[in-house]
């Protein structure tokens, strides 16, 4: 009842002279072990007479088909045991899905291999990932560009932090502040009151 396409694939290997192929160019036979089920995972929209698998194929990112075909036989005829890989495809509704696919590698014989896949969408994933990246950027940015000091301790009380106003204040640059101590930076007196407010806060978890 996992949301995951299974499939399964015969490859079988015979001669070329693209020396990019490394000797071999498998022919495929591919199987999806159940279609209705991988509908459910990336709806498509499955010709009459044709297969889950070559509608599949077909929606493919033009950006990333080349690339999903590669990454499969350089993993086979290099000897690897399996592959992980992300890609995108179009569904029927034209909405951009990201899969996540973990295939395992068996050899057969020599010039035969069997594929076993599963496949997820990780769409939700990625969008979310997307957004937070996003949302770090506006914050990164409003903070550099704050006209108040802005700065970030870590644990340990080093500066790891300190936008362009606080820098420009202490008169410093990134590589004279970065991982530094108040009592590094600061006379002594601005010292102890950065490390009196600082514990008092630690110990109240208080704002101040």
């Amino acid at each position: 009842h996992s949301r995951c396409i299974l499939w399964r694939a015969e490859l079988a290997g015979s001669a070329t002279n693209d020396p990019g192929m490394q000797g071999r160019c498998p022919s495929w036979i591919v199987h999806v072990q159940d279609e209705n089920a991988a509908q459910e995972v990336l709806p498509l929209d499955v010709e009459p007479g044709s297969s889950y698998y070559r509608a599949w194929t077909r929606s493919r990112h033009p950006h990333d088909a080349l690339a999903v075909s590669r990454r499969c036989l350089d993993a086979v005829l290099g000897g690897q045991k399996g592959y992980s890989h992300e890609y995108r495809c179009i569904d029927r509704n034209g909405e951009l899905r990201w899969l996540s696919e973990n295939v395992r590698i068996q050899v057969l014989a020599a010039g035969r291999w069997r594929l076993f896949g599963v496949t997820t969408d990780v769409s939700e994933g990625r969008r979310a990932a997307g957004s937070l990246r996003a949302s770090e950027e506006r914050v990164s940015l409003f903070m550099e560009h704050l006209p108040g000091l802005a700065f970030i301790k870590d644990d340990a009380g080093r500066y790891i932090f300190m936008n362009r106003a606080c820098e420009e204040w202490l008169g410093l640059e990134v590589r004279q502040w970065l991982l530094k101590s108040g009592t590094e930076l600061h006379d002594q007196e601005l010292a102890d009151q950065f490390a009196a407010s600082e514990a008092l806060v630690r110990a109240s978890g208080r704002a101040l």
